[in-house]
């Protein structure tokens, strides 16, 4: 048995092998005992109560407590096991595997989270300090003032039936947040809102010729693009990770609007959507959010990578990316109009954070005629028609004292990594030293072993030396800082 297992140890009954089992756990390995049946829940108590030592028990009573509010917990195990103890599991067999893959999925869902913030942690966290004084200058957005029906418009193969089939006179009437990838579909037509995530300059191409669309970025958006858009932007924050630097900036009030990190610009553009409406009966309609493609066909005609795709046809390549179809993972699905149609672990992973973020939302409707179900009503409408005028453009006065308090927390950040890079290079408190990295983990948080912080490892020399080279990197890209 390898370490870092969790062994879910459902109706223990006698609780015959739990000692066994325990004696040869390889730390930090654990056991999560359930017993849901309550007349088997008392019988273990008296039988097997001993045997219960030294491990999680949950009883009928803790187990939809618990399980919910202690599922983050379970990113610190790398796998979990399931073992049926007794046949007392075929009396709630649905609940002990609603239980096995809820655990399974969370344990999933930390390590991809983790390989993401490899892979870009330090990119999120340079871009999020970058764009910080630019808050100043933005008006805040209209946080529950949107009255007009709004649509979310994605770049996905069912937009063209609103764009290209004689439905869009119907978003007139409507407040439209558009995906960055969607703008160039709209030939010319700017939305309300245009939401960008991007980290990378992969998607800059979709902004060409929109210089005067409003564009709405998350904080760990590029900050290259941030400036090229500069007098026409408002912000969001998508709390990207858990940690003690972005909670000192939520106190010191610097941060705009929080988003939970829905992974896809598609799922926060409706969060957003709901957001902005000023109640829930303002309709939401969704379309071109397929998570899906068919073969040759990936994005709505006109969106950036259709434009690509045929800018890259020539004899050799003709026209369709018939490939995406048979890249590894893809797989074949049922679209909501019947049709098959091709998807992947991603965007079917992004369908799945979409229904279990946004089903049974209050009139919020799926106006797409194509792609994975979405899990809510579908829309009769392209998009529902309105009476209201046309919304008028974002406004407002920007935070007078944002600017403030933006600068002080940034000098107070200069001058505590300036103080941590003379620690550690002249071999100050140990004390110290850790005080100030557990404060500021987006000099470690990509690391792959930085998830967690303990005191031994603020004092592997390894660990510091890569600490000390983010130190100088943070300091030459903190805002007011210059070079050090």
């Amino acid at each position: 048995m390898g370490p870092h297992t969790l062994f879910l140890c459902f109706s223990p009954v006698l609780g015959y092998g739990l000692a066994e089992l325990r004696a040869k756990l390889v730390p930090p390995s654990a056991l999560l005992v359930v017993e849901a049946d309550p007349a088997l829940h008392g019988f273990s108590l008296s039988a097997a109560g001993d045997l219960l030592s030294g491990a999680v028990y949950l009883g009928p009573g803790d187990i939809a407590a618990w399980i919910p509010a202690r599922l983050g917990d379970m990113g610190t195990f790398r796998r979990c096991v399931r073992l049926d103890m007794s046949a007392g599991t075929q009396f709630h067999g649905e609940l002990y595997h609603h239980i096995h893959r809820a655990v399974d999925k969370e344990i999933s869902r930390f390590w991809r989270n983790r390989l993401t913030l490899i892979r870009l942690g330090r990119l999120f966290s340079r871009n999020l300090f970058k764009n910080l004084p630019a808050l100043g200058h933005s008006p805040p957005l209209p946080v529950g003032k949107i009255t007009a029906p709004v649509v979310v418009l994605g770049a996905g193969p069912s937009a063209d039936d609103l764009l290209r089939g004689g439905h869009s006179s119907r978003l007139g009437g409507c407040f439209v947040i558009a995906c960055d990838a969607a703008l160039p579909a709209l030939a010319g037509a700017l939305p309300n809102v245009a939401v960008q995530m991007e980290s990378q300059a992969a998607i800059d191409d979709a902004w060409f010729g929109t210089g005067s669309a409003h564009a709405v970025l998350d904080m760990t958006a590029r900050s290259a693009g941030a400036r090229q858009r500069a007098g026409r932007i408002g912000w969001f924050f998508t709390e990207y990770t858990d940690a003690r630097f972005i909670r000192r900036m939520r106190d010191a009030h610097i941060l705009p609007l929080i988003l939970p990190p829905l992974g896809s610009v598609g799922l926060s553009a409706v969060q957003l959507a709901l957001m902005l409406r000023a109640n829930d009966q303002v309709p939401v309609s969704v379309i071109g959010l397929d998570f899906s493609f068919v073969p040759g066909k990936t994005h709505c005609a006109g969106s950036m990578q259709h434009r690509r795709m045929l800018l890259q046809t020539n004899r050799l390549h003709p026209p369709g990316a018939v490939d995406s179809a048979f890249r590894g993972g893809v797989s074949r699905a049922r679209g909501k109009d019947g049709r098959t149609v091709h998807t992947d672990p991603a965007l079917s992973g992004y369908r799945d954070s979409f229904q279990a973020f946004f089903a049974g939302t209050p009139n919020l409707y799926d106006a797409g005629r194509c792609g994975l179900p979405l899990g809510i009503p579908q829309a009769r409408h392209y998009p529902p028609p309105t009476r209201h005028y046309p919304p008028p453009e974002i406004r407002g006065m920007a935070d007078e004292g944002l600017s403030e308090r933006v600068t002080a927390f940034l000098r107070a950040e200069r001058e505590a990594l300036a103080e941590l890079r003379g620690l550690l290079a002249g071999g100050g408190r140990e004390e110290r030293i850790y005080e100030i990295l557990a404060d500021h983990e987006y000099l470690y948080l990509h690391f792959p072993d930085g998830w967690e912080l303990t005191p031994e490892k603020a004092l592997d020399q390894s660990f510091l030396k890569r600490v000390r080279a983010e130190v100088q990197g943070f300091l030459k890209i903190m805002p007011g800082g210059g070079p050090s």
